[in-house]
């Protein structure tokens, strides 16, 4: 009785089965491992210098190393899917990836916003009181919020 699968490598099979239906690269599974080890290893640069406050050209830098780690972590679960790496690897990309967007998208707006954070960062080094906090988070909302409306174009005033 003929056998109704083709051979492998037939040019029946389309490239994506006959990848599917090979072993493994051991070496390509390193390498997305290696790429997911970077990934975290930024990412965890990230959320350190963020914790740290640093004077001002740092948060910029934060800020493009948030987006790296973000690309470092779409290439490496890509790589991690397509060469098949086993393990609770990708689940942990994907929350990486998560936070990384968060921070991403937080070190810019901090980027943006430096000066009412600056501004703030002084106001709380001077306040010995919890009402003098207050007042410098009063002042930090409002700054904000004018920063916002300068920011955004009102389309009734246009």
């Amino acid at each position: 009785m003929p056998d109704p699968q083709p051979p492998q490598g037939s040019p029946f099979l389309s490239p994506r089965q006959s990848r599917r239906d090979a072993e493994p690269d051991p070496e390509a599974q390193r390498r997305a491992i290696r790429t997911t080890r970077l990934f975290g290893l930024s990412l965890l640069l990230v959320v350190a210098l963020t914790l740290l406050q640093p004077p001002w050209p740092v948060p910029v830098a934060t800020a493009v190393l948030a987006g790296a780690s973000v690309a470092l972590g779409v290439v490496g679960l890509v790589r991690i899917r397509l060469h098949r790496v086993r393990g609770a690897l990708t689940v942990a990309v994907l929350a990486g990836l998560l936070v990384a967007g968060f921070m991403a998208m937080a070190t810019s707006a901090q980027v943006l916003l430096w000066r009412e954070y600056q501004a703030y960062g002084e106001c709380l080094e001077s306040a010995i009181t919890q009402q003098a906090r207050d007042a410098c988070q009063a002042r930090l909302e409002r700054s904000l919020e004018e920063r916002m409306d300068q920011m955004m174009v009102d389309p009734a005033r246009s």
